[in-house]
């Protein structure tokens, strides 16, 4: 009886393994696609629709996306877990709950990203530009931050080597306040509040 049920067993993980790659692979075209009519859009003029810039909710996990364009996108609450982020644009890029668990975003621009109950744990964020970001209750521990270094943020051109916080927001119900950064905040002041929510900071 219990080797009929493993027979039987077999043949339907295999089926939902092989669905789910299918699907994997069904998101990652929409993405490639996205980029494409949106690129031909810019190219020839014309306005860009809103529905060009949404792919949440889909699973990109474990996908490469070094140096890709997303800035504007819809991710929200998508699984991006794993995936290669490396000098991608994400500028003003709405992450709201998205699952960035371990994703290399090293070097990445998220500049006035909403990364609002975003999931970073364990991602690496070396590099990357935050400026204006919002990380309101996103959870941070274990992620690699970049390091905020005294008298080199908002310099034209340095924003990822000083890994630049202006503007940031930082919030959780449970640790930390609602927290802007402002111009005038010590980098001491930013590596507090990092460490205070959990996360690494480069060195």
């Amino acid at each position: 009886m219990i080797n009929s049920i493993k027979k039987l067993l077999i043949p339907l993980a295999l089926c939902l393994s092989f669905n789910a790659a299918a699907y994997k692979e069904k998101d990652l075209k929409r993405v490639h696609k996205s980029q494409e009519q949106i690129k031909k859009n810019k190219e020839n003029n014309k306005q860009v629709a809103p529905k060009d810039y949404d792919c949440s909710k889909l699973d990109l996990s474990n996908s490469d996306f070094t140096g890709a364009d997303l800035a504007g996108f819809n991710l929200s609450n998508t699984n991006l877990s794993g995936a290669n982020l490396t000098g991608a644009a994400l500028w003003s890029t709405n992450l709201t709950g998205a699952n960035l668990t371990g994703a290399n975003l090293t070097g990445a621009n998220l500049g006035m990203a909403y990364l609002r109950g975003a999931n970073l744990s364990g991602a690496n964020l070396t590099g990357a530009n935050l400026k204006g970001a919002n990380l309101q209750d996103a959870n941070l521990s274990g992620a690699n931050f970049p390091q905020p270094i005294e008298g080199q943020r908002g310099k034209k051109n340095n924003d990822l080597l000083a890994g630049n916080y202006e503007e940031v927001v930082f919030e959780n119900k449970q640790l930390l306040p609602i927290t802007k950064v402002g111009k005038d905040t010590s980098a001491t002041k930013i590596r507090e509040l990092l460490t205070t929510l959990g996360a690494k900071i480069a060195k």
